[in-house]
């Protein structure tokens, strides 16, 4: 362990002006990287956050750095005292590095409040197609590819929140009946199940009532709501917070409003879309969308 991390005075100037984020040199976003990594090692893939103030969830940013410093504004506005990120912060966006490396600023800052949750993005596979390593490559920062597989590895998988409210970015898995019984499989993204709760989507379908092949690729399936009501009973659980697809206004609601997906990437991929987000107070959650 190296215990470096950036200043306080750097990383307070980057909180008050996120654009200075482009000005990291290599050394320090591996500082910055690596530091991060440091922190979550041995961090279970299934985490716990409780709060009676209010709790800011973001879906899918994919490189769209514009999109993430208004959601920045926009949690420090609501009052939150924590934030939980699910998943997909690099490809398909041109600006996943600095992307990444705020989040980790803002990690640093606010330590374990801020959650970063693995999506299916965070994978070195994916990412040799869908633009990360190339990213690297252009920016010549392909020396830092490492320290990022690293903590791609060291992401927790799910959040649940105030005991009742379960983030993960893509879904329930088929075959696991407790959230508990991921934490056993550990984290490792050749057990289907981890796959699954990065990769499977909802369906309301009466024709799907639990699992259904998902066109995404084998391995990977739709869940409908008797799958869905038949976990969450199991678990204690009253809701769902997931990303994973994009929404046309920001999010929307599944299984008569207890399920709710987010996508947080304004305008993704040519498309015209609001940033989605949510904010869970107890176990109340609310959907907002802004520009």
């Amino acid at each position: 362990m190296t215990g470096k991390k950036l200043s306080n005075v750097e990383v307070s100037r980057i909180l008050a002006n996120p654009d200075l984020v482009t000005e990291l040199e290599p050394d320090r976003i591996k500082i910055l990287v690596d530091s991060t990594v440091e922190s979550l090692v041995g961090t279970p893939i299934i985490v716990n956050v409780n709060s009676s103030q209010p709790i800011f969830v973001v879906g899918d940013l994919h490189g769209n750095f514009d999109s993430l410093h208004k959601i920045f504004n926009t949690f420090q506005s609501q009052g939150a005292e924590s934030c939980v990120f699910l998943g997909d912060y690099v490809d398909r966006g041109d600006m996943s590095v600095e992307v990444l490396n705020f989040l980790l600023v803002v990690r640093q800052r606010y330590g374990p409040n801020i959650v970063l949750l693995r999506g299916n993005h965070e994978d070195p596979e994916v990412n040799k197609v869908y633009g990360f390593a190339t990213e690297l490559e252009v920016k010549g920062f392909t020396g830092l590819q490492p320290s990022y597989e690293r903590l791609f590895q060291v992401l927790p998988i799910a959040c649940v929140v105030n005991s009742t409210v379960l983030c993960v970015h893509g879904g329930i898995p088929r075959g696991i009946t407790k959230i508990g019984e991921l934490a056993m499989i550990g984290p490792s993204l050749q057990s289907p199940a981890i796959i699954q709760a990065l990769w499977n989507d909802p369906i309301e379908s009466p024709e799907v009532p639990t699992f259904m092949d998902n066109p995404r690729g084998p391995g990977i399936f739709y869940f409908g709501e008797q799958a869905f009501r038949n976990f969450m009973r199991a678990n204690g659980f009253s809701k769902m917070i997931r990303a994973h697809e994009w929404q046309p206004e920001g999010f929307r609601w599944f299984f008569e409003g207890d399920l709710l997906s987010i996508f947080s990437a304004e305008n993704y991929n040519g498309r015209m879309n609001p940033i989605g987000v949510a904010i869970i107070r107890g176990s109340i959650i609310e959907p907002q969308a802004f520009e």
